[in-house]
């Protein structure tokens, strides 16, 4: 379902939660080079926040942090 109409409800069900306990914002990461789930989240609304780190575990792999506000 990467990318569909299901993955679509499950970010949006994600969203709804932590706004109803009072979230402020999603935060997730990506990893670099993952451009289909990158733009996948964009379109859901999500943003680079210009944090990135080393993937645990695959020290040759970077993620970079995406938010989305609630």
């Amino acid at each position: 379902h990467r990318g569909g109409p299901a993955a679509t409800l499950l970010v949006a069900a994600v969203a709804d939660r932590a706004r109803a306990r009072g979230g402020r914002r999603v935060l997730l990461d990506v990893v670099i080079g993952n451009d289909r789930a990158r733009r996948f989240y964009e379109r859901c609304g999500f943003v680079p926040t210009g944090r990135t780190q080393v993937v645990p575990g695959r020290v040759s792999d970077l993620e970079v942090q995406m938010a989305l506000a609630l």
